[in-house]
């Protein structure tokens, strides 16, 4: 015999389930739509801060390394405190003081100097133009380069010095001590075209046992397929794999002193830039706003200043007072009529402007944040 197997029987009214009904699934589907919908939304603002605070981030790292270049040079024997330099090269315009006592306020900015230089204009001495030149009176505020004049002294001091971008990477054909040679289809005409304003160096490799064995070189010459160094390779080292990077000034700095005669000290605020628009000229258009101090209040005007080219404002932006050198950041502003506006500073007014309606500001782009780092 074989035996049956035999359904158990429900009682009675009851039925079994196999699944979910289709309301159940339908409740599911929308609890995880909105789950999902929620998170959507998120994500782009979770992208943005994190950008703000890597921004942050690199800014302090520039903060404390200006505070240093600051100290350290007074530290030095024989090298000037950077803050008192004071148009080193004489290439002031005549007619304008060039003292230091004379000065009680102005800028250690050596990018906008070198940047503005062979322009003509004389906007490598000052911060602040009318759109074309310095607007009078003269000066507003002056520029200084800090006794830096060159491309690489600037980049070695002003900017943060791990932002090299790779150009590319290859085996090289042949190389010297102080030169490589890449396949003659390897076009480094980019790299000569820049080479005397942007730097580029090469990261040189060589695989030792497990472990790989570096140097790296600043291209002091591109010729052809050719690039070369000063400084000769290490006997023995032999270069297998080469890349060629290019300096990107993502992030720089410079500095607004405040000098104290009667105290011989200098009240020193740093600020940091994120991708600097240079040369400056948009960037700095003197348009006039008058302070008041204390107040949180200021009317901005930009009527006759660039044919009446309104100012870049942002809330969160920076707006600096040519008059007395003080930053203060932007946290609203209302337009009042086609060439002005009222600004709500974050912070009131530490000083006033001077009289007669002469004070100026300038808006600058990419101003990550500004660190006072104390009395100098």
């Amino acid at each position: 015999m074989h035996a049956v197997a035999v359904r158990p029987r429900h009682a009675a009214g009851t039925h079994g389930r196999s699944g979910a009904s289709l309301t159940e699934v339908l409740i599911s589907i929308l609890v995880t739509s909105i789950g999902v919908v929620s998170l959507a939304s998120l994500f782009p603002i979770a992208i943005v801060r994190s950008v703000q605070a890597t921004q942050l981030n690199h800014a302090t790292t520039m903060r404390l390394n200006a505070e240093e270049v600051s100290r350290m040079a007074q530290a030095i024997s024989g090298v000037p405190q950077i803050m008192h330099f004071h148009d080193p090269d004489g290439s002031g315009p005549l007619g304008v003081q060039s003292a230091k006592a004379a000065l009680t306020r102005w800028v250690v900015d050596p990018y906008g100097w070198l940047e503005n230089f062979t322009d003509g204009t004389g906007l490598h001495d000052f911060i602040g133009n009318d759109g074309g030149s310095p607007p009078a009176p003269v000066p507003l505020l002056r520029r200084l380069n800090g006794g830096l004049v060159t491309t690489a002294a600037i980049d070695q001091t002003f900017s943060l010095p791990d932002s090299w971008v790779a150009q590319f990477e290859d085996v090289p054909v042949s190389f010297t001590a102080n030169s490589v040679t890449f396949d003659p289809r390897v076009s480094l005409a980019a790299v000569a075209a820049s080479l005397g304003t942007v730097r580029s160096r090469v990261v040189l490799l060589q695989q030792v046992g497990r472990s790989l064995r570096g140097e790296v070189r600043e291209i002091t010459n591109v010729s052809g397929s050719t690039v070369s160094w000063n400084l000769p390779l290490p006997g023995g080292f032999v270069p297998e794999q080469v890349r060629v990077e290019t300096f990107n000034r993502r992030y720089t700095w410079m500095a607004t002193v405040r000098y104290n005669a009667a105290a011989d000290l200098m009240a020193v605020d740093v600020a940091v830039f994120f991708n600097r628009s240079l040369p400056t000229l948009d960037d700095e258009i003197a348009y006039t706003a008058n302070f008041t101090k204390g107040s949180s209040t200021v009317t901005l005007d930009w009527t006759g200043f660039a044919g009446n080219k309104a100012p870049l404002l942002r809330r969160g932006g920076w707006i600096l007072d040519l008059n007395n050198a003080y930053w203060y950041r932007i946290e609203d502003f209302q337009p009042t009529s086609s060439t002005t506006a009222s600004v709500t500073l974050q912070t009131p007014a530490r000083a006033s402007s001077p009289g007669g309606g002469n004070g100026r500001v300038v808006i600058m782009r990419g101003v990550v944040d500004v660190f006072p780092i104390g009395s100098l």
